[in-house]
């Protein structure tokens, strides 16, 4: 039920490239995740809730910059005509807008998936759309180049890898900037796996790992963290990169029935890669921030919110 955390809060929601040092901040950073329709911000132990956007709209999709200093966004336009890409300080000011993405042809369009290169240079963000006179969405993968404005669209799916309905992508750009990490939900909230994209032939490789509708690198880029849903429940996996589990952090229902255990979905490492934020979620539609460390040991609550980034 709330496998789609992306595409379920869209839904009912209210309607200069500057070049970054890839380092682990000194301090530990904040979270972003969203909540009521806006981005917001709070230590790992829940304190310093912070709101960084407001206004009458749809703000989700939060990325950290990879030095932390601003906080990368989706704004969801009215009628669903526009999906823009904000930045936003850490600190707190102005939104300024990075890239309005608009297909004059779509019907619809969405932003589901951000993620920045390792050197801050460029964001890769995947859209969802629908042509008119066509039932059939289609989903890309496009890189935009932040210092010039550039974009290029370097995979275009009809529907995604695996189905012919509504899919939302995630992304996960790998450390040494080679590949990213497409995971994929579709309209049965539930994940239909995550592939594995290689920029320079553009090749793709199925993750083998059936329902990872997430996923994260390691900071070594040689192993995962998978968010696996399926109708039978939800597991939070380190995984290696041929699908091998190495341990399993967390286990969850589906959230579907009042006394199905809460799932467990959207896992994210800390920029050490000593924790692991994620998503709780019933069917009452509560969605709370968790922090554990990346043993799967400590779980602690940290805020009420979805779609935390780290």
């Amino acid at each position: 039920m709330a496998g789609l955390v992306a595409l379920s809060l869209l839904v009912l929601a209210p309607a200069s490239g500057a070049r970054y040092a890839s380092a682990v901040p000194a301090v530990e950073p904040a979270i972003a995740f969203v909540d009521q329709g806006h981005v917001w911000t709070v230590s790992p132990d829940g304190s310093g809730r912070t709101r960084l956007t407001s206004g009458k709209v749809s703000d989700r999709v939060p990325v950290w910059s990879p030095d932390h200093a601003t906080v990368a966004f989706v704004r969801q336009g009215a009628h669903f005509k526009t999906s823009s890409i904000y930045t936003v300080p850490a600190a707190g000011g102005a939104a300024r807008l990075l890239y309005k993405d608009r297909l004059a042809a779509a019907r619809y369009i969405w932003v589901t998936g951000l993620a920045y290169s390792p050197d801050g240079a460029k964001l890769a963000f995947a859209d969802l759309y629908n042509v008119r006179g066509s039932s059939t969405a289609r989903t890309r993968l496009v890189i935009l180049d932040i210092r010039s404005g550039r974009t290029s669209v370097m995979l275009t799916k009809k529907g995604g890898f695996s189905h012919s309905g509504v899919t939302a992508w995630r992304l996960a750009w790998s450390p040494d900037g080679a590949s990213i990490l497409i995971s994929e939900a579709t309209e049965m909230d539930e994940g239909s796996g995550t592939w594995l994209y290689t920029i320079g032939s553009r090749a793709t490789k199925a993750i083998p790992v059936p329902a990872a509708s997430t996923a994260d690198w390691a900071a070594d880029g040689r192993s995962l963290l998978l968010s696996v849903e399926t109708l039978g429940g939800t597991t939070i996996e380190q995984t290696k990169l041929d699908g091998t589990v190495i341990r399993t952090l967390a286990t969850g229902g589906g959230g579907w029935d009042d006394d199905d255990p809460p799932g467990v979905y959207t896992a994210h490492y800390s920029p050490d890669g000593a924790q692991v934020v994620y998503v709780t979620t019933d069917a009452r539609g509560a969605y709370h921030v968790w922090v554990m460390g990346a043993d799967g040991t400590g779980k602690h609550w940290v805020t009420a919110g979805a779609e935390p980034g780290w």
